[in-house]
């Protein structure tokens, strides 16, 4: 995708995810994320815009502090209390965001999620990403399945898997200092590499370890992979989070090896 046509694809994932929102009890468990009530949710989405996506996005590098991100969190004032006010925060905050990545100051050189810097216009892929998977789960609110486009969902795998996949253990020790925890052990990933195929979007990738044992991910299914997994694009990256499936994915060679590729869910099964 374009930066067009990313946010074309935020937009419309966004106005359905409000619409799901507006229309579910806010007491409802999100049946993806048992932890979470349909409020907790809203008030993560919409805080996640109008806080972390548009200080991070808007922020120079060298000028971003976790202090100051904090501080842009708490002034999002998303709250569980206030649920369809959320879901108009969220609203606004979609498109304020969009204005940030697309305008002129998108080549701004921000801080980049797990370390380093990038320019502005990197959190667009990184919030679709976010906001598709978390489409699913208020979809999963009324028992039916998010209507992101095949290409939104591949769009999503490869930003995960290029971007945050290879930050990893980075990312976690940041989120843990975020949270004031302790930060979880990164996974060791396997020696093998696996490929995954979206059966409905002609895409393929190989996840692969590299000699400093990080990820690496390439842009096609390749020859050497020991397993190749096949889903549709909305379930491999159903999968890749740690969420549940429609269908298995359909799996050329060790099972086991294609769920040690799974991070997310990694992580969380260590720290249950």
């Amino acid at each position: 995708m374009n930066d067009a046509e990313a946010v074309g694809w935020i937009q419309e994932d966004a106005t359905e995810m409000a619409a799901l929102l507006r229309a579910a009890d806010p007491t409802a468990t999100v049946p993806t994320c048992p932890e979470w009530t349909v409020a907790d949710l809203g008030t993560h989405i919409a805080g996640g815009f109008a806080g972390w996506y548009c200080y991070n996005a808007s922020t120079p590098a060298p000028e971003w502090s976790l202090e100051g991100l904090m501080g842009a969190i708490a002034s999002a004032e998303a709250t569980v209390d206030d649920h369809l006010g959320n879901v108009t925060l969220l609203e606004s905050a979609v498109e304020q965001f969009l204005e940030i990545v697309t305008g002129p100051g998108r080549d701004l050189s921000t801080w980049c999620f797990g370390g380093g810097s990038a320019p502005a216009r990197w959190w667009l892929r990184r919030a679709g990403s976010e906001l598709t998977v978390h489409l699913t789960d208020a979809a999963g609110v009324h028992d039916r399945w998010s209507s992101t486009s095949p290409a939104g969902s591949c769009e999503a795998i490869d930003e995960v898997t290029g971007e945050i996949f290879p930050r990893f253990p980075a990312i976690l020790v940041g989120m843990a200092a975020m949270r004031g925890e302790e930060p979880v052990e990164a996974p060791v990933l396997p020696a093998d590499p696996v490929a995954l195929i979206a059966s409905d979007c002609d895409r393929g990738w190989t996840l692969r370890r590299d000699e400093e044992g990080n990820a690496i991910r390439e842009r096609t299914a390749a020859s050497d992979a020991a397993a190749v997994a096949t889903a549709t694009g909305a379930d491999l990256l159903a999968w890749l989070h740690g969420r549940p499936t429609r269908a298995p994915l359909d799996v050329e060679g060790p099972r086991e090896l294609v769920e040690q590729w799974n991070l997310h869910a990694r992580v969380a099964s260590a720290q249950s």
